[in-house]
This record gives structure tokens, C-alpha cells and sequence, in this order.
């Protein structure tokens, strides 16, 4: 064959086709392996055209649920804005019914008197009931709404010599105060000489209000359970001494025994 090619002398062509012979299986070897690379490269190049397309593909998807969250935050943004906007409004509400109260029981009677109106008014526009109307929660375990010793009980002569219709509770400097029962929060503020003070309804026709507090930490509407953290007491009283919280319970407006519902509050 290289005679053919390259004629020549029989010695050199004899040479040429020596070396030719040593060197084809190297360069055979050598094609092989290229070859398998090749396919190996092209396996390779496929697999990532692959991933590739997974990658556009989420990445679309992920475009288009993050317009979708985009869509929802501003709708829940907006829901925010309209839900503190009435709870705005029903504060003030609450605020002018406490001015104009004549005494504690007539401002349950009001409060009552306008959560069956905003009841009336959502059920009627055909929303659903917020938290003026919500269902309210279970009792719990009924405990005192701060740790202290009962200075004043139920039915003694409190500082001014009158007959008390709660109970006082002398507590440690800045003392957490907590939600007796379950319910829902229907008055935060001050009224008249109980001060800084919160009213909670609660099932069976019980209110609970609790006065003297320096912070409060929750607001109209809100639904909370027995034992819930609901504000706390200054650190000192006005006298000097420890600080001291009033707690009254109320059944259908008039004033009970919190013994007779709490078996830890007796004097």
C-alpha cells in the first residue's frame, strides 16, 4: 500500500509502511478515546440543554408566583388599612360612650348596645361579622388577674369608708396582669375614678373590668384566653407604696362576688 501511494526504492518504501504499521494502533487508540469524548461532550451538552430548561422553566414559575404574592400583599395591605381604619372608628365609638356613661353600668349597657348594632349593621351589608361579633372563647380555668394579697375583698369598706363592689389586690412594683377568663376585650382606656382601666366579656353574661393598670396591651375587639397577658402595673401607687389593682366582675351589668366564680379570690 505505501509502494502504491509513494513509489520509491523497495528499502524505503518498506520503511514507510514499518512505520506506518507501528504507528496506526496509537493513532486508532487515540481516535477511539476521541470518539468516546465526543459522545461523552454531547451527553454532556444535553444534559445541560436539559437543565437549561428547567432552570427558564422555573424561573418563569417563580416569576409568576412572586407576582402572585406581590397581588395577595397588597391586597392583605389594604385589608390592614380598612381593618385599622375601623377599629380607628370603633375606638373613638368606644371612647364617647365612656364619656358620656353616667356610672360602669351604663357604659356595659352601651357597649352592649353597640356591638348588637355593628352586628346588626355587618349582617344586614352582608359581610361577615368582625370582631365585634365574634363568637366569644371559652371561659378557661378561672384564676386571678394578678399575683398580691387582697388588701380590700368584695363587699367591705374600701378607702373612702364605701362598700367595695370588687376587690383590691396589692401586687409587686410593675406586676403582670392577666385575662381572668377568656373573652373578648370591649373597652380599653380611662373612665371616670377607676382610671386606666380594661373591660372583658365573657360567656354567661360576665364582664370583668380591671383598673389601676399603667400599660395596656391589648385593644377593643381583640379575642384573648384565660391567663393571656393583658397589661401590667405601675411601679409604685400614687401613696408611695406598692402598687394595687381594682378587679370587679360584673353578671348582666350588676356586680358579684369574684369568690363565688374564683375560688382563689377570697379575703
Amino acid at each position: 500500500e505505501a509502494l502504491i501511494i509513494r513509489p520509491g526504492a523497495p528499502l524505503q518504501t518498506a520503511q514507510t509502511a514499518m512505520l506506518l504499521e507501528s504507528i496506526l494502533p496509537a493513532i486508532t487508540k487515540r481516535a477511539d478515546a476521541l470518539s468516546a469524548d465526543l459522545e461523552r461532550l454531547a451527553t454532556i451538552k444535553e444534559a445541560l440543554e436539559k437543565d437549561r430548561v428547567a432552570i427558564l422553566t422555573t424561573r418563569e414559575e417563580l416569576t409568576k408566583k412572586r407576582a402572585a404574592m406581590d397581588s395577595l400583599l397588597k391586597d392583605r395591605e389594604k385589608l390592614y388599612a380598612s381593618a385599622e381604619s375601623g377599629r380607628a372608628a370603633a375606638a373613638r365609638d368606644v371612647k364617647r360612650l365612656a364619656a358620656e356613661a353616667q356610672s360602669l353600668r351604663d357604659l356595659l349597657e352601651k357597649l352592649e348596645q353597640q356591638k348588637n348594632q355593628q352586628q346588626q349593621a355587618q349582617v344586614q351589608s352582608g359581610r361577615n361579622v368582625g370582631a365585634a361579633g365574634a363568637s366569644l372563647p371559652g371561659l378557661g380555668k378561672a384564676q386571678s388577674p394578678a399575683q398580691g394579697v387582697i388588701t380590700i375583698g368584695y363587699g367591705q369598706a374600701d378607702t373612702i369608708g364605701a362598700k367595695s363592689e370588687g376587690i383590691t389586690i396589692e401586687t409587686a412594683p410593675a406586676g403582670l396582669v392577666v385575662a381572668p377568663m377568656g373573652g373578648v376585650v370591649r373597652f380599653t382606656g380611662t373612665f371616670r375614678d377607676y382610671g386606666n382601666m380594661i373591660i372583658i366579656e365573657h360567656k354567661k353574661d360576665y364582664h370583668s373590668l380591671i383598673a389601676g393598670l399603667s400599660k395596656i396591651n391589648v385593644s377593643e375587639g381583640d379575642s384573648i384566653g384565660a391567663g393571656e397577658p393583658v397589661g401590667s402595673l405601675p411601679a409604685s401607687s400614687s401613696r408611695g407604696g406598692k402598687p394595687a389593682l381594682y378587679y370587679e366582675l360584673r353578671q348582666k351589668g350588676r356586680p358579684v362576688d369574684p369568690s363565688s366564680v374564683f375560688s382563689g379570690l377570697k379575703s
